[in-house]
């Protein structure tokens, strides 16, 4: 009986009101879409959502390692990219890596000094939406100039410090709870005389990202 009368008080209610109760329906419902990180429903109408303002420095601070693979004349390239970003707000990230090339001679069972190359990155990364984010990077490698790139032959002379700049897209997925796949489609916008240690200007590059969590008191 109590839930009978309680029916019909609700259906007294909204009649006529049945406009209002879609619309009010319809902006929860993009409000979910929009905000997946709030804590509860009463959270969405708040005028400034903070998702990232309770979180402690830790669980700001992603390290991660990435990897290019390349080949020429027998001889594959492994770059190694190690780095550590920190998340900023909800779109906005920033960071530092590392790029060192382990280039080896497969024929010959050995390792080309000649084609090694090492070097600092910094980087910052816009999210568009859920594993996707805008990058933008740029690096400092030591290398031989103009030893790498194929339209431009030359002997080498020695080694100098060379400036390039990317820009693309990067594409993160889960593989675990702690542990983020990602994906790097990045286009070398900045290459002076042709002496980026690249052989194309579209590179692609995949790796692995850690979540690190704060460790819970026990007492």
């Amino acid at each position: 009986m109590t839930f009978k009368q309680a029916k019909e008080q609700a259906i007294d209610h909204f009649e006529g009101k049945e406009k209002e109760l879609l619309a009010a329906m319809d902006q929860l419902s993009g409000l979910k879409k929009k905000f997946k990180h709030t804590d509860g429903v009463l959270d969405l109408f708040k005028k400034h959502q903070r998702p990232l303002y309770s979180k402690p420095f830790i669980e700001r601070v992603v390290p991660g390692i990435s990897m290019q693979l390349a080949s020429r004349d027998n001889v594959w390239w492994f770059d190694f990219n190690p780095s550590t970003s920190y998340i900023i707000s909800y779109r906005w990230a920033a960071g530092l890596g590392w790029n060192e090339r382990l280039p080896i001679n497969f024929k010959e069972n050995r390792i080309e000094s000649s084609d090694h190359i090492f070097g600092s990155r910094v980087f910052t990364e816009f999210k568009l939406r859920e594993g996707f984010a805008l990058k933008l990077e740029t690096e400092w490698m030591n290398t031989f100039p103009n030893t790498f790139y194929p339209a431009y032959p030359q002997e080498q002379s020695k080694r100098s410090w060379v400036w390039s700049s990317f820009s693309g897209i990067k594409n993160s997925f889960n593989l675990s709870k702690k542990m983020r796949g990602q994906v790097q489609i990045l286009y070398n916008l900045y290459n002076p005389e042709k002496q980026s240690p690249y052989l194309a200007r579209v590179n692609f590059r995949f790796g692995v990202e850690y979540a690190l969590k704060k460790k819970q008191k026990l007492f």
